[in-house]
């Protein structure tokens, strides 16, 4: 019951922020550059590996409060996330891009 609200709530946010925000709209534009394109994808990478941390922090709190059925939403929720930062990896490879934030291995603007 909660885990299906939350799910609710989050996919509710999420195509919300998708279709206000600035970026997602120039880029089905076709008008961001291919440097954006990088930091972007770099910025992916660092969410993808941080979430899963903070996915686990939060299912070992929530199994400390005995809330089982968001013990059992966050765990799925981990493994839907488990590989994410890979994909980020290999597009920024793509481009020859490398594999950290460094100005070095963005496209001049």
């Amino acid at each position: 019951m909660l885990a299906d609200e939350m799910l609710s709530v989050v996919e509710g946010c999420s195509e919300e922020i998708f279709s206000d925000n600035p970026f997602s709209r120039a880029a089905a534009l076709g008008l961001i550059t291919e440097r954006q394109f990088i930091v972007y994808l770099h910025n992916l990478k660092w969410i993808f590996h941080n979430n899963t941390a903070y996915l686990q922090i939060a299912k070992t709190r929530a199994a400390d409060l005995g809330m089982k059925e968001l013990v059992i939403f966050l765990e799925s929720k981990f493994l839907e996330e488990v590989g994410h930062e890979q994909w980020a990896e290999d597009d920024l490879k793509l481009r020859n891009a490398g594999s950290t934030s460094s100005d070095k291995t963005l496209p001049k603007e």
